[in-house]
C-alpha cells in the first residue's frame, strides 16, 4: 500500500515538473470548450498546430505512466480496493498527490496564459501569423429600465409551467425560492447586486432580476434531482410550453399567423423570423436585451431545406442578455436547467413553421472584446444557434 501511495505521489511530481517545462515550441493560444459553449475567447476555431502537439505529448505521458500505478486486478477489489481509496483520499501522502496535481494543473495554466499574452502580442508561430487579425471590439449598449411587471410575469409563467409538468405544489416551490435567495443573497451582494435584506426576491432592476432568475431555477434543479425526474423528457418538455408561453405573452398577434395553413413552408419561414425579430424587440424595451442580431438566411439554403436536401441553420446573437450571469453561473455548478429565455421563445418560434420538423438550438458565450488575457475574459454575448431539421 504504501509502495502504491508513494509511486502515485512521484507520478504527480513527474507530472508537475513535466507540465512545466515542456517546451514552447509546444505551446499554442488558450481554446478551452465546454459544452454548449465555443472558445472561452471569442475566436471560435482557432488554435494552432503547436496546441494539438504539446497536449499530444503531454496525453502520451500520461497514458504511458499513469495506467501503471493506478490499474488494480479483479483479485485485489473490495478490502484492497477501499484502503487505496483511503489512502488516496484522507493520508497524508494521499492529499500531497493530490495537491500536486492541482499544483501541477495551475502552474501549467499560468505558464499557458502567458504564453498566449507574449504569443499574441508579438503575433508568433506561423499559424498566428497567417490568421486574420481579431475583429474589432464589439460595443454593447446600455439595458433599458427594467419593466417589473413582465419580469414578475415570467417568473410567475417558469413557476407555473415547473409546476404544472413536475406536480410540486407552488406553495412548496415558493418555500425551496425563498430558503436559496436567502441562502445565497450574501455573495450577490459581495458581487455588487443591492439586495433587500428582508425581502430578498423584490426586484427593480435588471441585476436584481438575475439574482432572482437564478434562485428560481436552482430551485427547480434541486427539486429535479431530489425527486428522480427524467431531466431530457422534463427538458423538452418544460422548454416547450414555456417557449409557447412566452410567445403568448410577448407576440400574441404572431401565433395565429404562423399556423395558416395556406402559406407556404418558405412564407411560413419568413412570417417565423419577423416573429423573433419582433419577440426579440419587446423583450429588448423590456430591460431584459441589451441588443440582438439575427443571422441573414441565404435564398439558396432555403430551397435546399424545402427540397430535403440539408437542415436549415441561422444564428440569433443577444447582447448583454440580463439573465446572463445566472445562466453561466448554474452551467458551471453543474446544472444543466438555466434560464436563457429568448432560446426557448426562439426555439418555440420556429417550431410553428411546420410541426413535423425538430428545431434545435445550441448556446454559445462570448467575450464580444475578444480579448487574449483570461484576466479581462468577461462574457457580454450569447450566440444561440438554431437549426431545423429538413421537410421530410
Amino acid at each position: 500500500m504504501r509502495n502504491l501511495v508513494f509511486s502515485l505521489t512521484l507520478v504527480a511530481c513527474v507530472l508537475e515538473s513535466a507540465l512545466c517545462f515542456v517546451p514552447k515550441t509546444l505551446g499554442s493560444s488558450k481554446g478551452i470548450q465546454s459544452e454548449g459553449r465555443e472558445d472561452s475567447q471569442g475566436h471560435g476555431n482557432r488554435r494552432t498546430t503547436d496546441e494539438k502537439n504539446r497536449r499530444s505529448f503531454v496525453k502520451a505521458i500520461v497514458s504511458a505512466i499513469v495506467p501503471q500505478f493506478l490499474c488494480v486486478q479483479r483479485s485485489e477489489a473490495g478490502e484492497v480496493g477501499a484502503r487505496i481509496t483511503n489512502a488516496v483520499t484522507t493520508s497524508d501522502l494521499g492529499i500531497t498527490f493530490r495537491r500536486a496535481v492541482v499544483r501541477g494543473a495551475q502552474t501549467m495554466d499560468r505558464v499557458d496564459g502567458s504564453w498566449e499574452k507574449f504569443s499574441d502580442r508579438y503575433n508568433l508561430g506561423a499559424a498566428r501569423s497567417k490568421a486574420d487579425s481579431r475583429p474589432t471590439p464589439k460595443v454593447i449598449p446600455e439595458l433599458q429600465a427594467l419593466d417589473t411587471m413582465t419580469a414578475k410575469r415570467i417568473l410567475y409563467v417558469c413557476d407555473q409551467v415547473f409546476s404544472s409538468i413536475t406536480g410540486i405544489a407552488s406553495s412548496t416551490l415558493a418555500d425551496r425560492i425563498q430558503r436559496i435567495a436567502n441562502a445565497i443573497k450574501i455573495s450577490f451582494q459581495r458581487s455588487g447586486v443591492e439586495i433587500d435584506a428582508n425581502s430578498p426576491l423584490t426586484l427593480s432592476n435588471a441585476a436584481q432580476y438575475n439574482f432572482v432568475m437564478y434562485a428560481h431555477f436552482k430551485a427547480y434543479s434541486e427539486f429535479i434531482l431530489e425527486k428522480n425526474i427524467s431531466f431530457p423528457a422534463f427538458r423538452q418538455a418544460f422548454e416547450g410550453v414555456l417557449g409557447q408561453e412566452l410567445l403568448i405573452l410577448f407576440i400574441p398577434e404572431y401565433v395565429s399567423q404562423i399556423n395558416d395553413e395556406k402559406l407556404s413552408s418558405k412564407d411560413k419561414l419568413k412570417l417565423a423570423t419577423n416573429a423573433l425579430g419582433a419577440w426579440c424587440k419587446k423583450f429588448q424595451e423590456k430591460g431584459l436585451l441589451a441588443a440582438y442580431e439575427i443571422g441573414t438566411i441565404d435564398d439558396d439554403d432555403i430551397s435546399d431545406w424545402i427540397d430535403g436536401i440539408s437542415d436549415l441553420q441561422f444564428n440569433l446573437a443577444l447582447d448583454g442578455d440580463a439573465t446572463m450571469n445566472s445562466q453561466i453561473l448554474l452551467q458551471e455548478q453543474g446544472y444543466r436547467l438555466y434560464p436563457n429565455i429568448a432560446r426557448f421563445a426562439a426555439a418555440a418560434i420556429m417550431s410553428q413553421v411546420d410541426r413535423r420538423q425538430k428545431v434545435s438550438t445550441m448556446d454559445y458565450y462570448f467575450d464580444t472584446d475578444y480579448s487574449s488575457d483570461p484576466d479581462k475574459f468577461e462574457v457580454k454575448e450569447v450566440l444561440v444557434s438554431v437549426s431545423i431539421d429538413y421537410i421530410q
